[in-house]
């Protein structure tokens, strides 16, 4: 597994490797002696009682491999201890913007963001980059992680993201051979439709859900992740508009495939409801991360899921895997008192063997931190998705982190417009081009 990471790794010029996660158990303690070295370092040092505030995105099931973590921290670590708060997805800009301008950053805090999006948090952060165990982190990672010069985050884990499907529904409906173009998805719907199932679960309710089939494959058919980013800086200095170029009008394309085979009121139904109806077979496809497979597992542990290229054009060479290296990102709070030990305990997630063994064994998450390589066959999403990567001319960086973050806040309903019927796909891409323009003076 190992071998096999570090082969692709060293493949990815774009965004680089990620794929999937799933809690499953607790983390085997480390070596005896091991714990006996770092306990027997507390001896005979007095240090002062600290809570870190730990404000991250993780939810359940996620959360308790969080606590999992903490706790064990706790235990080599008997004067720190941890107040951990999950964020939800929709709310995690303001909430924690309004707790940063009000002087109360957090000792921790968990963003989603990287690339150039993630400057909005790098006045409250730690400038990490003269920190010892930068030697552990992949090197692809360290552009996405990189603001003004410095490494002001670590890159907790990667995630993965493009077609999901039910293996078992497909194979109910005779479906053979995974669709490449958006003509052969249109005929696997028509398929799935004539079987009696509902092609797409949507779950709009989460405004993150229909967002991401923006946002996600934003830029998708400029080239490289260094390509995408100088061409969104064109667009930002003016010397080109996004209406120059096609690849917003092949998101349109695919969302409106979506659209028009998802079940009744998609604005109606969240995303729990959406992996439900993935992991119950009511619906052969959605469009979602790795993510969603644990959460799926809970609702039917025998649910039978994979992963396929998504595509975005009738060119094949278009349907890619759309991989985030720096998924979520860990940032020291500035200015809080606490950074010395909140700066022990990053270093102790990369270094630390029982940490690996975690990730590896509990949190079942690929990070590009050395020694973090998880194999579990019941991950169907994990196996999947390091087979489509092996193809490194498939691989996609998440577009939008490598747009100004500002731009973003106008563009949800915009798209809402569009899927509700109320814009054309050309005053869609009128309107963005637009907002760049705005944005740009």
């Amino acid at each position: 597994m190992k071998k096999r990471w570090k082969k692709i790794m060293c493949c990815l010029t774009l965004a680089a490797l990620c794929a999937g996660c799933s809690p499953k158990g607790q983390a085997k303690a480390p070596a005896k002696d091991e714990a006996v070295k770092q306990e027997s370092q507390l001896e005979g040092k007095e240090k002062k009682k600290v809570t870190l505030q730990f404000v991250h995105l993780m939810n359940s099931p996620y959360y308790e491999s969080m606590v999992r973590l903490t706790d064990h921290y706790s235990e080599l670590h008997p004067e720190i201890t941890f107040e951990q708060e999950v964020l939800k997805a929709d709310a995690r800009y303001t909430v924690l913007k309004s707790r940063i301008a009000s002087g109360e950053t957090p000792d921790l805090f968990m963003s989603v963001e990287s690339g150039p999006s993630m400057g909005q948090w790098a006045d409250a952060a730690l400038d990490l980059s003269g920190e010892p165990w930068w030697d552990k982190i992949d090197e692809n990672v360290i552009p996405m992680i990189t603001y003004d010069g410095k490494r002001i985050a670590l890159p907790f884990n990667s995630n993965v993201w493009g077609l999901l499907y039910n293996k078992d529904v497909f194979e109910a409906a005779g479906i053979t051979e995974h669709p490449e173009t958006l003509s052969e998805l249109k005929a696997v719907c028509e398929q799935l439709k004539k079987a009696g199932y509902t092609p797409f679960g949507a779950g709009f309710k989460d405004a993150w859900v229909g967002q991401q089939l923006l946002h996600h494959p934003f830029g998708n058919d400029i080239g490289s992740y260094e390509e995408i980013q100088a061409r969104f800086e064109q667009y930002t200095n003016k010397e080109a508009k996004v209406s120059d170029d096609t690849w917003l009008g092949k998101i349109l394309d695919l969302i409106e495939i979506v659209k028009d085979n998802c079940q009744q009121n998609p604005f109606n139904s969240d995303s729990t409801m959406q992996y439900q109806m993935l992991a119950d077979g009511e619906v052969g496809m959605i469009v979602q991360g790795d993510w969603a497979e644990p959460a799926a597992r809970l609702i039917n542990p025998d649910t039978n899921i994979g992963i396929m290229y998504l595509p975005l054009s009738e060119d094949p060479a278009d349907a890619k895997i759309y991989t985030q290296y720096a998924a979520r990102t860990i940032f020291v709070g500035k200015d809080t008192g606490n950074e010395e030990e909140a700066l022990e305990f990053v270093n102790w997630l990369v270094t630390d063997d029982w940490v690996k063994e975690w990730y590896n064994t509990d949190f079942l998450c690929i990070a590009p931190i050395e020694g973090v390589a998880p194999a579990d066959p019941s991950i169907q999403i994990l196996e999947d998705g390091l087979k489509l990567m092996e193809n490194k001319e498939r691989i996609a960086p998440w577009g939008k982190s490598l747009a100004p973050a500002e731009l973003f806040a106008k563009f949800p309903s915009i798209q809402d417009d569009f899927i509700l019927g109320n814009k054309t796909k050309d005053e869609v891409i009128e309107t963005i081009s637009q907002e760049w323009e705005n944005f740009a003076q």
